[in-house]
């Protein structure tokens, strides 16, 4: 990955020190600030790519340095940090650009989550090429040797790293940001096996494949059974062992982007609940030009991060936000190719029903919010919306936020939802 830069925020040193250690284990440049003013002026200078912030610090908040961070480089991510029970404001920042937020003591997998969505956005707007880390585990010095020579030649884009047994697999995860393993089981000083164990005591972001000899198929089995990917058997075929380390990345890649869709949703529905407190949304016009309300509906819709748009009474989708662009391959009516597009996420639902839903919520007399299980793991959310033309008349819409299935698609689940997914 192009080394992105992180400017770190935080006024109590301990807490800086501890963030700073972790972000640049994952492999950012850090640079860190004690104050804001401290950090609007390394903002200027060093133009990160990243912001992490505390919200309450002597002088100006964190959600004043991240408008004048936008104001200076407006496609910074900022990552706010706010103290237990901040909700409110911290969805209020959420409002103003910040990606994410972050409640005190920092839980360290939501951090890693919180980057992760920053580097997507990021790529959006630049090009830059993920390097993973790829770490070959061995104590045979020629197996070591012959196995990262032939993957620097194969992949010049990853980071071919090599230890000679497990207790230095260990330290070197500790000091790099590994993303797969491949290591021998049999070893000494510690076994792969072992050498697994403990790293996943400091992370589970990582995939594992164990190299085994003779014999060794039971142990096989176990490194199976305590999370690793795949065993072969020594001597090894270099193209079988290639092909297992793509497909290690591939499952990565839809882990974490399962990790981000679920985060976005947690706070599309924050979010909602914020704006929606009393059932009711009024968009006043008179005063505003058709454009200006196709640009307020448009920016509305980008605030939610879930899969949300705006259907009218003839079943017409009028406004919808990138994520149901994404998932949902840009649909234009509620009809039976949307509701199965639908289909694929676990959303279980008819198009009469859904319609007769629609319907309902557009034509009922007074505001509502109303919620549909549709699965095990989906729902649909309901909301009228009122919209005052330059005339006064009044047109009725229903705002719709569905909580979809996102593993089933990503990882090719055929099961009937019952794929454990926490979105």
């Amino acid at each position: 990955m192009k080394n992105l830069k992180v400017l770190i925020i935080e006024d109590d040193k301990v807490a800086l020190d501890y963030l700073a250690k972790f972000v640049q284990a994952e492999g950012f440049i850090v640079i860190v600030a004690e104050n804001g003013e401290d950090g609007l002026l390394l903002i200027k200078k060093e133009m990160p790519d990243i912001l992490i912030t505390d919200y309450k610090m002597p002088g100006i908040t964190g959600i004043e340095i991240m408008k004048k961070a936008q104001d200076m480089i407006p496609d910074i991510q900022t990552i706010l940090v706010t103290a237990f029970g901040d909700t409110a404001l911290a969805i209020a920042a959420i409002q103003e650009g910040a990606i994410d937020y972050l409640k005190k003591p920092i839980d360290l997998a939501q951090l890693k989550i919180a980057l992760g969505r920053a580097i997507e956005k990021i790529a959006d707007k630049i090009k830059f090429v993920f390097r993973p880390n790829i770490a070959i585990v061995d104590d045979e010095e020629d197996a070591r040797h012959y196995l990262s020579h032939f993957l620097r030649k194969e992949k010049e884009d990853w980071n071919i790293l090599v230890a000679a047994d497990g207790a230095a697999a260990v330290e070197l995860f500790k000091s790099k940001k590994i993303d797969v393993v491949v290591i021998d089981i049999k070893m000494p000083k510690m076994s792969g096996l072992q050498a697994i164990a403990e790293m996943r005591t400091l992370s589970s972001d990582f995939e594992s494949i164990v190299l085994t000899g003779h014999g060794d198929e039971s142990d096989a089995i176990l490194a199976l059974r305590n999370g690793a990917m795949n065993f072969l058997k020594k001597p090894f075929d270099l193209e079988e062992v290639l092909v297992n380390i793509e497909k290690a990345l591939e499952k990565l890649a839809a882990k974490k982007m399962l990790f981000y869709r679920a985060r976005e949703n947690e706070l599309a529905g924050e979010i909602i609940a914020k704006i929606t407190s009393d059932n009711k949304i009024i968009i006043h016009t008179q005063q505003m030009l058709a454009q200006n309300v196709a640009n307020f509906a448009d920016e509305l819709l980008a605030t939610l991060p879930m899969v949300i748009f705006m259907v009218d009474s003839a079943l017409n989708i009028n406004q919808m936000n990138g994520q149901t662009a994404r998932l949902l391959n840009s649909p234009i009516k509620v009809d039976e190719a949307f509701m199965g597009n639908l289909k694929k996420f676990g959303v279980e639902c008819s198009l009469a029903e859904l319609s007769k839903e629609i319907l309902d919520m557009i034509n009922t007399s007074t505001a509502s919010l109303k919620k549909i299980k549709t699965g095990e793991h989906s729902s649909i959310t309901l909301l009228q919306i009122t919209l005052l033309s330059m005339q006064n008349t009044q047109y009725t819409a229903v705002l719709m936020g569905i909580s979809l299935c996102i593993e089933r698609e990503l990882l090719d689940c055929n099961c009937k939802c019952n794929c454990k997914c926490k979105s």
